[in-house]
């Protein structure tokens, strides 16, 4: 195909109106700003919207009582959105009905989306492939359309009739809609994690941290701030972030999903050997972390931390009666210096060591 400039393609389409052709002459343009040019350039003439045939709000276009109202028309008309329609349908019959309508006056169809199919017909029909019916603009940025089901929580044009009325004002880029007809040339996204990729295109966490539950959520609120410890909210902000705890950090990069961090928020400590030089920084984060936590809370871990046998005490803390309460039955029968206990549970500590109570004259 030989492709022309703007300033062409205005002029071969004056020249159209000026003739006696009884067929529409086709424009088949891309980029966005040539379109502009061509739409605006021939404001006197009467604009017909493909998008105003379609039946209801998400239906595609009636071709037949389009054609039958631009072929009786009495006054030169602009089309645009047909080629957009054939697009999304895959109706590219439609093109080789709308070249060959008779028509009363002139119709100068816009069409993007169509650019092969037309010149496949241009090769099959030479009296149509002629400067007289039809010019091809340059190729360039165009659109692309991404589908949703008609129910999913996302902002996007709701049914082909919207979606049809934004691609006509010649917007270039991606378009999102919601519907539920089946549309070619498209991209589809089933999935809440799908569409939230496709919302923000550099969003990386991986789609197995959360559930597709989840994932509605989130797509449906973003917002990740004011959540408990223990929220999947705040997984994912974490995820997202960079946590100051050090010991929350390393929880956060050794989850692969919220299950995961759940459990591991209380016993990724049993990762560490008490005498591993991470252990009591590492211990003391966690401390501080968990300062709040309730004994129904940390009931699983205090049963996890029996695994350490002798060493079993280095994992408890006082911050629970329930925690206090296994320190207590940690030491039974274990050979412990018992100055852990000034770190674990330091009030115990205190109530073993042996004092002196005032002086000898008191």
């Amino acid at each position: 195909m030989k492709t022309v400039s703007a300033d062409t393609a205005l002029k071969r389409i004056r020249r159209y109106l000026a003739s006696d052709i009884s067929t529409p002459f086709i424009v088949v343009v891309d980029d966005s700003d040539e379109y502009a040019a061509i739409v605006n350039g021939f404001d006197a003439l009467a604009k017909t919207r493909v998008s105003d045939y379609c039946a209801n709000e998400d239906a595609f276009p009636d071709i037949d009582a389009l054609f039958s109202a631009i072929s009786t028309s009495a006054r030169n008309t602009l089309l645009v959105g047909f080629g957009e329609s054939v697009h999304l349908s895959g109706s590219e019959n439609e093109i080789g009905r709308l070249k060959d309508l008779s028509i009363k006056s002139k119709v100068v169809a816009v069409c993007r989306g169509i650019r092969m199919a037309v010149d496949a017909l241009g090769a099959d029909d030479k009296k149509f492939n002629t400067s007289r019916r039809v010019c091809f603009l340059n190729a360039g940025a165009s659109y692309e359309v991404v589908k949703f089901p008609p129910d999913m929580n996302v902002p996007a044009e709701e049914g082909v009739k919207a979606l049809l009325r934004r691609l006509e004002s010649g917007f270039t880029g991606t378009v999102f809609v919601k519907t539920a007809l089946s549309l070619k040339n498209t991209k589809e996204e089933r999935s809440a994690y799908g569409a939230v990729r496709q919302m923000e295109p550099s969003f990386w966490i991986p789609g197995d941290c959360l559930s597709d539950t989840l994932w509605a959520e989130y797509l449906a609120d973003n917002n990740l701030e004011g959540y408990g410890l223990a929220d999947w909210r705040t997984f994912l902000k974490l995820k997202l972030g960079h946590p100051d705890n050090i010991y929350l950090k390393y929880v956060i990069d050794t989850s692969a999903d919220f299950e995961a961090y759940k459990k591991r928020i209380f016993s990724a400590l049993l990762d560490f050997a008490p005498n591993d030089k991470k252990f009591t920084s590492m211990y003391e984060a966690r401390k501080t972390l968990l300062k709040g936590v309730k004994n129904n809370e940390v009931a699983e871990y205090i049963s996890e931390t029996m695994v350490k046998e002798d060493e079993r005490a280095y994992y408890l803390t006082d911050n629970t009666t329930a925690e206090r309460q296994a320190v207590i039955e940690s030491l039974a029968g274990a050979s412990y210096d018992l100055n852990i206990l000034e770190r674990v549970y330091p009030s115990l500590s205190e109530y073993l060591n042996d004092y002196t109570y005032g002086s000898s004259n008191d």
